[in-house]
């Protein structure tokens, strides 16, 4: 059975007008060059390092997606670690976690808008000094309890805190503090992946990272709207015990998806994989925007194209390839086509399966046929995501100019 999508719309179809302008800064970009790539694999040893002309060059090669000029978004921050617990990937070497410099950070300068159909960056809400002074004592100074825990996942336990800033006010934030049994490698390797996304749309920002009271923690952006998990609880509430209809309507589902492939498509062009994407590791901020977070279980792309970690993430979401790393002799290399299978998996549960997980398998497999109210074209769209064969998925920038995301393949 054919699992590939035709685009129904043709080039001169615009996209719907709730992301045009998201989809087709991404849609319009170029395949990254050697160089571009190359550039979205430096990694920046703290903030004051960072140069406006490499912030803007990782910016172009990034690929990322920003909100249209007219609608700016509020940034919120982290959000909930996830209370399930991944498979932890095979431990391996990576740089550890540099020390931040003292060296004060020079005031961003304002620049001229960005021409027409060119990504831009989401204006931050902190200004250099305010960056500079949380990622040097944010660890220090921020007001930490333990009865404000978020959630707990396998290497350690998120919590919001307030970090008080020298003009008195406060920011909202979500620190992470690693398990006393966490290997240092993988806090480096998650500052790391971290520090390549600075400033990727649709990521959480790492704020600062280091010790606190005696473990390693991050302190990350703090994301107020929840996870798409809570949403579909609260969906799910006002379903039968037999499904009848979509679990979120097909806008909402188009909208999930849209964030979701934009959001990967930033990561994979940095050079990474996430290999956890879950409803769960899915934060909104308080403007709505979908952020996806807990990057302890990504990889990062090595020269020849693939990835230097084995299959890691949530089982119920993992590609077949991964799975195969885990139990019987690899099929198919690890790459970005994993998430795009995670992604599926996650859009399906949205539509349909997050009240009745157990039953996934049986789908799958083809045992049993998909309901009477799952529209046609998002099951074409689906199938296609959730192919076998890595290399007949689509890509998730691939992905995100489909006709179904799109809005002309009904």
């Amino acid at each position: 059975m054919p699992w590939d999508v035709p685009d129904p719309c043709g080039p001169e179809v615009t996209a719907p007008s709730f992301r045009a302008g998201a989809r087709a800064a991404v849609l319009s970009s170029p395949p990254l060059s050697p160089g571009a790539r190359n550039a979205s694999s430096a990694v920046p040893e703290c903030w004051e390092d960072w140069e406006d002309a490499e912030d803007e060059a990782r910016y172009q090669a990034c690929g990322r997606i920003s909100p249209s000029d007219d609608t700016p978004p509020e940034r919120g921050g982290e959000g909930q670690e996830a209370d399930e617990e991944p498979c932890a990937p095979a431990a391996t070497d990576a740089p550890g976690a540099p020390a931040p410099s003292s060296a004060p950070a020079a005031p961003t300068p304002v620049s001229p808008g960005p021409q027409e159909g060119t990504p831009r960056k989401a204006p931050l809400t902190l200004d250099a000094a305010a960056k500079q002074y949380i990622t040097d004592h944010g660890l220090e100074v921020l007001e930490f309890s333990r009865d404000k825990c978020l959630g707990k996942g396998a290497f350690g336990r998120a919590y919001l805190v307030q970090v008080p800033l020298p003009d008195g006010s406060r920011i909202p934030a979500v620190l992470k503090r690693m398990r006393a049994t966490t290997s240092p490698v993988m806090v480096a390797a998650e500052v790391e992946a971290l520090s390549r996304l600075r400033g990727c749309s649709g990521c959480v920002q790492l704020l600062a990272h280091g010790e606190h009271n005696f473990r390693q923690a991050l302190l990350l952006e703090y994301c107020p709207g929840g996870t798409l998990a809570d949403r579909l609880d609260d969906a799910g509430r006002w379903q039968l015990i037999i499904p009848a209809r979509l679990l979120l309507p097909v806008p909402a589902l188009r909208e999930v998806a849209a964030q979701l492939l934009g959001a990967l498509t930033n990561v994979h062009a940095a050079g990474l994989i996430h290999q956890d994407i879950k409803p769960d590791n899915l934060l909104y901020d308080k403007s709505g925007e979908l952020h996806i977070a807990d990057f302890g279980t990504a990889a990062m792309r090595l020269d020849y194209g693939l990835y230097d970690r084995t299959g890691a993430g949530s089982m119920p979401y993992m590609a077949p390839e991964v799975r195969a790393t885990r139990s019987t002799t690899p099929t198919h290399p690890i790459t970005d086509k994993a998430d795009v299978y995670s992604a599926g998996i996650t859009l399906l549960r949205a539509a349909w399966l997050h009240t009745d997980p157990l039953i996934q398998g049986a789908f799958l497999r083809g045992d049993i046929p998909a309901p009477s109210f799952m529209p046609e074209a998002f099951l074409r769209f689906i199938r296609s995501l959730l192919h076998e064969e890595p290399n007949k998925r689509p890509s998730a920038r691939e992905a995100l100019g489909s006709g179904w995301v799109r809005g002309c393949d009904e």
